[in-house]
Parts: structure tokens; sequence; C-alpha cells
């Protein structure tokens, strides 16, 4: 097989491009492509999506009708190997049966799994529930339907591969379509990718505490992804956010720099971080400098299990009297580092005594669970990628 297609459901943007391993794929000899479905399956988040930085390349195609979509599909020839980094639902079942009546080879991808405390996720569950509007009945009796639990059953084929992360990968609702025919190609999370490409890589800086920027509540990004809702509030957030920071400078002598989201537009050092400095695209970097990693719920909280880097977590009455989501992700990705998240908004009875230590049995654990399995090949995900398929042409 000499050619890849990359069927995806967000906007295309540069960044991307190093991500998917565009030029290391096309160093193996492979020729790229992309299938873009996000104006069908999310066209709210389509059209609102920055367009600055868009990917501009001849060898993506954006389909904007579901027919076209399929027709395409039915045009793809056997040398294809089609990577599919769709979520299977009612909106998707379509492609998926295009694939396998094209009889094309196909591989899943369950890198980035992230722990999932089972007792939140059946409270998540109860509530939703309990809170079902009559409206919404048929989407989610349709997300129960469609889902790779009962793919088999639908007509969809298992892959030839699954690409894998850490050892929970295997925990993924995506096992339910894999058949003993299938390969399950361990390699790691993105941010590993990450970590190899910086390895050499060393900031200046001393005394410094890492804040993981996320882009709400200031800016809208995750937001705009359909089932990701956010909480927070600029005017309630970063006044208490900012008295949190001033807490750590002062008790734990470190200067608090911002780590800011690809998708964050801060200036330098804007009022609403308290005119701390705001560093862009350089989240690995400052984490390996660091002394002390914050974090609210994002997935860059690898880096610091890579880089052995204490971490604190924190939480908001806003966050805390929502519905399950974000509360959930805090909870669960503290619990499994053996954290407790603290509440920005009740700071008078604050211990940052233990918060400066770090278990190494627990990074340990997190990093084979949820970043790389532990005895797995240390190469770039998709170099991992293109030396299996070459076994299979």
């Amino acid at each position: 097989m000499r050619k890849v297609i990359f069927f995806i459901s967000s906007p295309l943007y540069d960044r991307d491009i190093t991500r998917f391993g565009y030029n290391l794929l096309k160093k193996n000899k492979l020729d790229i492509s992309f299938f873009n479905f996000t104006p069908i399956l999310y066209p709210d988040f389509y059209r609102s999506a920055e367009k600055k930085s868009r990917y501009k390349g001849h060898n993506e195609i954006i389909f904007f009708n579901m027919n076209d979509a399929l027709l395409e599909i039915s045009k793809i020839e056997q040398d294809c190997f089609v990577v599919c980094i769709l979520h299977y639902n009612f909106l998707t079942h379509r492609v998926y049966r295009a694939i396998s009546k094209a009889k094309l080879s196909y591989g899943l991808s369950s890198i980035n799994v992230l722990p999932n405390n089972q007792h939140y996720k059946a409270s998540s569950f109860f509530k939703k529930f309990l809170n079902l509007r009559l409206s919404s009945l048929r989407s989610k009796l349709l997300g129960q339907i469609f889902r790779f639990k009962y793919a088999k059953l639908l007509g969809i084929n298992p892959p030839a591969v699954l690409i894998a992360g850490g050892g929970n990968s295997l925990y993924s609702e995506v096992l339910n379509l894999v058949d003993p025919t299938t390969d399950i190609l361990w390699t790691h999370t993105y941010d590993y990718d990450t970590y190899l490409n910086n390895i050499n890589s060393d900031l200046s800086l001393n005394n410094i505490a890492v804040f993981i920027d996320a882009p709400s509540p200031m800016f809208k990004h995750d937001s705009l992804i359909p089932g990701i809702h956010s909480p927070l509030t600029v005017e309630k957030y970063y006044p208490s956010l900012c008295n949190f920071f001033e807490i750590l400078e002062n008790n734990l002598g470190l200067k608090v720099v911002i780590a800011s989201h690809p998708y964050s537009r801060h200036d330098n050092n804007p009022e609403y971080f308290g005119g701390r400095e705001v560093f862009n695209n350089m989240t690995s970097e400052l984490i390996k400098a660091s002394n002390l990693v914050i974090n609210r719920n994002s997935t860059s909280i690898n880096f610091a299990v890579i880089y052995n880097k204490p971490v604190i977590f924190h939480t908001s009455d806003e966050i805390e009297l929502s519905p399950l989501g974000m509360k959930d992700q805090i909870k669960s990705m503290s619990l499994a580092l053996g954290k407790l998240p603290i509440n920005i908004d009740h700071l008078s009875d604050i211990s940052l005594s233990n918060e400066m230590t770090i278990n190494t049995q627990v990074y340990s654990q997190y990093k084979n669970s949820f970043i790389k399995k532990n005895n797995t090949v240390d190469l770039p995900i998709w170099q991992i990628f293109s030396n299996w398929l070459k076994t299979k042409s």
C-alpha cells in the first residue's frame, strides 16, 4: 500500500500536519491525503473555527454533502489505507458502512485514552437521565444504538489495525469492533511524540510554575466541539485563578508563567492573568524546565508525568456546581495521579505541604496506562505505523 487517507472530523490546521506525521510518512514514500467531514458532521464547529492557520494543501478534500463523500469513498482504490479518526455514531455510521462496502483496509486510533472514574461515570449517566428532555430523546437513543458495541451487527467490518497508546487503550469502546484479524499496534500519545522531538531542547528559565492554559472561558474553541461545555465565566474564573497564582508564588517562591493553548489568542502579558508572561507553542519545553505544573483538565499533563514534575490540579465553584463533565475530567485525572483538586474559590485553608511531592510509582503507572505502554518501541507514532504498513504490502 502506497497511499494513506486520513478521515477526520475537525478543521485541519497547519499544526495537525505534524501531528499526523505528514512529512515523516512522505519520507516513507507514502502519498498522504485527507478527507474532512467536519462541515457535514459539525457544521457550526466548522463555520466558527479559526480560519487563519488552517491547512491550505491541495491534498485535503472537504465534504459538505454526505452523498458526495460516500461516492468519493466508493472510488478509493484497494492500494489505499484509511486511517479513520471519526467517532462512530449515527452521523458517521454511513461512512463506516461505505468503507466496509468498498472492502477497504482501515485502522482506528485509541491513542489518547483518558482516566475515567467509574463512580463519576455512573453518576453522570444518572444525572443526564434525570435531566433528559423529550426533544433530545431521539438523539440519546440513536447514540445508544450507534455505538461500537453494535457496529458488527450493523455491517461494519473490523479494522485491520488498532493504533494504541497506553495500556488502557484496550479499555476503549473501540475494542468492540476489533476481532482476531486486527493487529494491535502499540505506539503512544501525541504528547510523547512531542517529547521525542524536543528531547534535546532546554530553556534557560529557573524557579517557574507552569499553568497549562485551556481556551475556555476566554476563547470558545473547545465549546465549539459538540458535546463539550464549559461552565466557567471570565468574570469569576480569572480573578480566583490569579489569587491562586499569588498564593503559590508567595508560598513556594516560584514565578507562574502561562503555557498558552494552541487555540488561545492571548496577548503577551494579559491583565486577566495578572500581567503574567504568556508563552506560545512551548508547553513541553516549559514543563521540562519547571518546578511545578498547574492544571485544570488538560491532557498536556502528560508532559508533567513524562518529565516527573509535581502537579497541582484546581477546580472552582462554577465547575463543582455544574453538571458533570469538566468536573468529572478533573477528578478522574487528579485521582489517577494521587491528587485532590484545590478549589480556587476557597483558599483560606489551603495546604501546599504535599503538593510538591511526586509518587514515582503512581507516575509510572499513569505513564504505562495513559501515555506509553512499558517496553514498547521508542519511535514516532507514524514511523511505527509506516513500519507496520510495509509488512502488509
